[in-house]
């Protein structure tokens, strides 16, 4: 006996995909838009983080009339501010203008993130 398939079976099929197909195109939307508005709160974070540390930068030179040689110098005055941040996560450079902070990050729905500070310019930049 031949087997035989209903052409309902067809329809229902059909209906199936196009149903799937459209929940395939909501969902990549929605991440698209998600993953851009994710992507923007952690640029504030690391940016937040890192104007404390430049505020504690400021506030060492200050009292030290030159900026510190490392980051260690300021790291319990960063926690008592923000005990969230690692200050260890965070590179820092004393140059002749100033000095320069960097951060490398690479969120997990994104890429490499660079972001840095010139006190030099007073600007961040990211890449």
């Amino acid at each position: 006996m031949p087997y035989s398939i209903s052409p309902s079976v067809f329809r229902g099929l059909d209906q199936a995909v196009k149903w799937g197909v459209g929940v395939f195109v909501l969902m990549t939307i929605l991440y698209a838009l998600g993953g851009s508005w994710a992507e923007q709160r952690f640029v504030e974070r690391m940016m937040r983080e890192g104007d404390v540390i430049i505020q504690e930068l400021a506030d060492y030179k200050t009292a030290h009339h030159e900026y510190p040689g490392s980051l260690d110098a300021i790291t319990e005055q960063t926690r008592r501010r923000d005990s969230q941040i690692k200050i260890t996560d965070w590179q820092y450079d004393r140059t002749a203008e100033g000095f320069e902070l960097s951060r490398y990050d690479m969120p997990i729905y994104g890429s490499m993130s660079v972001f840095r500070y010139s006190s030099a310019t007073g600007q961040w930049q990211t890449q």
